[in-house]
């Protein structure tokens, strides 16, 4: 079943309100996000139809594509490591809203984008965040279990790496 599909760029504005709740959630593990003009300020979501590096997905329920079916986005940017210059994609911002949560809805979408774009994926989690850090951690191990997870180790580094191979 498909649920992710490319958004248009007249999804951006459901987008931008499911994101308001994601960094709600968000902010709650880090002191990072900000607040401009009493909304949380997300600076990348515009790059996401300007760049051809970055897509924006939708995720849906499996029911006919509708806006009262769509339960989440998926964030995807592609990237160069910055150890060795590999290419890599990047699962950069996924959510699913809390009344979609815990029907595989969300390990569904991550599956079928990670099986359109074989090679090495990369997914960073706040540390504090379990239930996240538990999610990804379970999933990438369905994937690739040899994966590599880095801990936060420096100052400048605050999340949680995982460093998987897609086949």
């Amino acid at each position: 079943m498909n649920h992710l599909r490319d958004a248009a760029l007249s999804d951006r504005d459901l987008i931008d309100v499911m994101m308001q709740d994601y960094l709600l959630e968000l902010s709650t593990y880090t002191s990072a996000i900000k607040v401009v003009d009493g909304r949380y300020h997300y600076p990348y979501l515009a790059h996401y139809w300007q760049d051809p590096d970055r897509h924006p997905y939708l995720i849906g329920t499996g029911e006919s594509w509708r806006e009262k079916n769509v339960a989440g986005f998926l964030l995807v940017r592609e990237d160069l490591c910055p150890i060795n210059g590999d290419h890599l994609t990047e699962v950069a911002e996924a959510f699913i809203k809390k009344q979609y949560r815990r029907k595989g809805l969300a390990e569904a979408s991550v599956l079928e984008a990670i099986s359109g774009s074989p090679g090495i994926w990369r997914v960073c989690v706040l540390p504090d965040n379990k239930p996240a850090y538990g999610f990804w951690r379970q999933l990438i191990e369905k994937v690739d279990p040899h994966f590599e997870e880095e801990t936060p180790s420096a100052k400048n580094n605050h999340q949680v790496v995982f460093k998987l191979l897609a086949r």
